[in-house]
Parts: structure tokens; sequence; C-alpha cells
């Protein structure tokens, strides 16, 4: 295992203790580390799922990038590691690595059960914070023991089983029907729909706001709003100069249909 990087993503908060904890333990093993985000909305495990898959292009060679998005942490549900030709991904069994499994067929997906591994990390014994008690140690073994994946027993699963459908659009060209997965800080609307560079189109919100394409939104005047397909391939719909959330009324999980011109 040439592994000597770890990244964190999170919805914890860039100042969050949760964070710190987990800090000082990549600290104590003498590893490096860096935060690729805490900024994930709390629980929102399709913003996560897309930030990721837009990021792991960009990861730094021998990355592991541990990933905690998990609402359901304590139950019985999996945790994966993931073998790529961008890193090793960690990450709970929850639809957090969608679209990753989706972009990349070559993946090697190994299941583990939480309770039965869990033991072999920590002796804390508590059951709400695996990021800290089983994902850290977890990686930093594998990483400074040079131990291979299937080692520590894992089920090798298929792709199609760590993909949620529900996180991805419906409908089929050239009218899709997807939805809001999240707001970015500048109150761009970022949606579940992924389109070709280059791709003209219209897109509805709330069956009501018809918003025209542009490449970007330095093309329009500033205040008017634009449908864009954003650096991570995904609809986008800004305000240049404004906030389309807010002057839009839309929140997570609101419809948004894009109707293709060409």
């Amino acid at each position: 295992m040439k592994s000597k990087k770890i990244a964190l993503v999170t919805d914890f908060g860039p100042g969050s203790h949760y964070v710190g904890q987990m800090k000082s333990l990549i600290e104590s093993s003498e590893l490096s580390y860096f935060d690729l985000t805490h900024d994930i909305e709390p629980t929102n495990i399709r913003q996560a799922s897309q930030i990721i898959y837009d990021s792991q292009k960009y990861l730094p060679e021998d990355c592991v990038c541990i990933c905690i998005v998990d609402p359901g942490v304590g139950s019985e549900n999996n945790f994966l590691v993931i073998e790529s030709d961008s890193g090793i991904f960690i990450g709970p069994k929850n639809g957090i690595f969608t679209h990753l499994a989706l972009a990349n067929d070559l993946l090697k997906i190994w299941a583990f059960d939480r309770e039965k591994t869990i033991g072999s990390f920590s002796d804390i014994g508590y059951h709400t914070f695996h990021g800290r008690d089983l994902f850290i140690p977890f990686a930093i073994r594998m990483i400074k023991n040079s131990i291979a994946i299937s080692d520590y027993g894992g089920d090798l699963v298929g792709h199609h089983d760590i993909i949620s459908k529900d996180f991805l659009p419906a409908g089929n060209a050239p009218k899709i029907i997807g939805e809001m997965v999240y707001r970015d800080s500048f109150g761009n609307i970022i949606s579940n729909i992924q389109l070709d560079s280059g791709q003209r189109f219209r897109a509805t919100l709330r069956d009501r706001y018809i918003i025209e394409s542009a490449d970007t939104y330095g093309l329009v005047s500033e205040m008017t709003p634009v449908a864009y397909i954003g650096s991570d391939g995904f609809l986008q719909i800004a305000i240049n100069r404004g906030n389309a959330a807010k002057e839009f009324g839309m929140r997570n999980g609101q419809k948004i249909i894009c109707e293709l011109l060409d």
C-alpha cells in the first residue's frame, strides 16, 4: 500500500470539534492529511455524492479519501472501501458513492460489517461516531502496515449494490426531470442533471420560471437568471451577481425540468 495522504469529506462544519478529533488521530499516526470539505450540508448525501465525483479526479496520487456523511451511523448498514484509479475511498454504504460508481466501471468495492469490524479498531464501545472510531483507524492501519484491503475480510460487491437510483434524474431526452441537490455559497442552484458540454437547453423551476441557457453567468446582464452546465458537468442555475435559490424560493428536492434544444 503506497497511500500516504488522507483526504477528509464531512458534513461536520470546518469549526467542529469532531473534525479536530479525527485530525488528532491522523496527526498522532504521523500521516499527512488535508480537508477536501467539511461544508456538506448536514445529512445531504446527494450533495456529498456529487462533490466526491467531481473532486476525485483532482486528488493527489495514492490518496485515501474518507467520506463521512452518515445519518445512519450506528445502524446495521455496511461501510465500503473502494479502490479506484483516483485512490481509495472509505465511507458508509448509503449512496454516498453513487456518482463515483456511475463514472468508473473499474472500481473494486468491498463491503464490511460495521459491528464486526469496529471491535478490531476501537474499544470505546460507542456507536455514533464511526468516522473517528472506525474509518480513520481503518485507514491508518491499512496505510501504516501496508495491508491489502482484501486481507480485512470484506465481501466484494458490484457497482449496482452501491448506487442509489433515487439520486438520479428521471425521464429521457429531450425532457429530463431532476431536482435541486444543494445551493452553493453564492446561492447558485445545483441540480442532479448531468449534461454534455455545449448542449443547449432551457430549465423550468417550480413549473413556472423558465430559464434560458448560456455558457456562463458572465454572458448575461447583472441580476439576470441563467441556466448553464457547471464545471462539474451538472446543470446549474444562477443570477448574475444575485442569489438564485433565494430569488426563486428553491429548496433541496424541488423539481427542475431540463428541455434539450439540440
